[in-house]
C-alpha cells in the first residue's frame, strides 16, 4: 500500500540500491548504483531506509565460545545466555529489534537470569511507529458532508 501512495503521487520508489556518495544543500543528491548501473538520484526530499549489520565479527567472539548466527548477531536463549556459559547479550547484537525499548528490556532479563529470575524475552509485545510527515502522503480523509457539492 505505501509503495502504491508512493507512485499514485508520482514519486519514485528505487530498491536494491548501493549507495556510494551524498551531497546536500538547498537540493540532495546521491550518486549509487543498481544491478552494476550507475545512477543518481535529485530531488528537495529523499527518503533512504538501509539494513543494519551487527558489529560482532573480528572481537574474539569465537575465541570466547560465543557462537554467531548467518546474520552476525549473537546466538542466545530466551533469557539472553549466549553459547558460553556466564556470558549473556542483549540488544541489537542478540539479535533483539532494533529499539532502544527493546534493549533496556534486554537489560532487564540479563539482570533477572544473573539474579537467577526467571524473565524471558519471548512474548513481550514490541510497540513500533513511522511517522511520514513531509510530504504528507497520507492525508486525514475528507468527511462525507464535506465532500459533497453544495445544492
Amino acid at each position: 500500500m505505501f509503495r502504491d501512495v508512493i507512485q499514485f503521487k508520482g514519486l519514485d520508489v528505487g530498491k536494491g540500491l548501493r549507495l556510494i556518495k551524498g551531497n546536500s544543500g538547498e537540493w540532495v543528491r546521491l550518486l549509487g548504483s543498481r544491478d552494476k548501473s550507475e545512477l543518481s538520484l535529485e530531488g528537495t526530499h529523499l527518503l533512504v531506509a538501509g539494513g543494519r549489520t551487527p558489529n560482532t565479527s573480528g572481537i574474539g567472539l569465537d575465541q570466547a565460545g560465543v557462537e554467531t548466527t548467518e546474520r552476525g548477531h549473537i546466538r542466545v536463549n530466551e533469557h539472553l545466555q549466549t553459547t558460553a556459559e556466564g556470558v549473556w547479550a542483549e540488544g541489537d547484537c542478540a539479535g533483539s529489534p532494533y529499539f532502544t525499548h527493546v534493549s533496556q528490556d534486554d537489560f532487564r532479563v540479563v539482570i533477572d537470569s544473573i539474579a537467577g529470575r526467571s524473565r524471558v524475552t519471548t512474548g513481550r509485545q514490541v510497540p513500533f511507529c513511522l511517522e511520514v510527515s513531509s510530504p504528507n502522503l497520507f492525508p486525514p480523509p475528507i468527511p462525507s458532508w464535506r465532500s459533497r457539492t453544495p445544492p
